[in-house]
């Protein structure tokens, strides 16, 4: 089973890629950005919608049942890719040849995915331990938790859905300065309430704050890469969503090692810091940028 869910991973991963890189193909500028945002906004509601979704399902059917529902969801994707999705590359740009950095040989790419990784590790490190977290902390019920969960993943949908509409007003660079800046008020805030051992009422601005920041930057961050590295989009999009869910993956697995030593140090703590992380990063890119307007 292990390795059947690897290969179905294995699949599921293509999506979000090749997603990046349509987009990239249609739209340029701030309308690219804008439309990551929208499809950010989708991204952060499916982590809500699905677990409930699936234990709804296990209350009424067999646990396999979830299988086979993915299996004919799969079926029907497949469908639709094949049958309803028109090439996005227009044969001007599919017959273009010429010179282009290797996206991995270059500053810019690791900084804007390095905004991209520390917007996904407060994500990332929520997920891991924030039900323990709730639970144990705030001695919360399982289902004043999922409300709480619920409530916070949402800023990240509002924060990606600002983005969108503000994306016309201001710079890509500004908006994703804006998200850090909150992201990090909001960590400090959350570390306060939870050391100084206020009610969840006091901790719940700051997540929200975190997750609403990290939304306002990763649209953003994955609609810069494919700018700068438009005919390699495809392999940039690739690289950068390895990277995303990857060393996120790894520093919520850390997070969860650290629950057991301090509920406190062992989730708030890292989340306060990648929002911490965040911030430079997207002042590093909003300097880099500035630097080269002047030159």
């Amino acid at each position: 089973m292990w390795f059947a869910r690897f290969v179905q991973g294995l699949g599921a991963s293509v999506g979000p890629a090749l997603g990046r890189a349509i987009v990239a193909d249609l739209y340029r500028g701030k309308e690219a950005a804008k439309t990551m945002s929208s499809l950010a906004s989708a991204m952060a509601i499916l982590p809500l919608v699905a677990p409930t979704l699936g234990a709804v399902i296990i209350l009424v059917a067999a646990w396999a049942s979830l299988f086979w529902i993915l299996f004919g969801f799969g079926l029907a994707l497949l469908f639709a890719i094949v049958y309803l999705l028109p090439e996005s590359l227009p044969d001007r740009q599919a017959s273009q040849h010429g010179a282009e950095k290797i996206p991995f040989s270059t500053s810019e790419f690791w900084v804007l995915t390095l905004i991209g990784v520390s917007s996904f590790c407060i994500l990332f490190a929520f997920v891991s331990g924030n039900s323990f977290f709730l639970i144990k902390h705030f001695s919360l019920s399982p289902i004043q938790q999922g409300i709480g969960f619920g409530v916070t993943v949402l800023g990240y949908a509002l924060g990606s859905q600002a983005s969108a509409r503000i994306n016309h007003r201001f710079s890509v660079a500004g908006i994703m300065v804006a998200g850090g800046i909150i992201a990090t008020l909001g960590g400090v805030w959350a570390l306060g309430a939870a050391l100084l051992d206020g009610a969840v009422g006091w901790y719940a601005p700051g997540a929200l704050g975190m997750f609403f920041g990290a939304g306002l930057t990763f649209a953003n961050a994955q609609a810069e890469l494919v700018r700068l590295f438009i005919r390699s989009r495809g392999l940039t999009s690739a690289g950068f969503g390895f990277l995303q869910l990857g060393l996120g993956a790894a520093y919520g697995a850390v997070v969860g090692v650290l629950l057991e030593w301090n509920l406190v140090f062992g989730l708030v703590l890292p989340m306060s810091l990648a929002g911490l992380i965040l911030l430079f990063a997207t002042l590093w890119w909003q300097r880099s940028q500035s630097t080269i307007l002047v030159l």
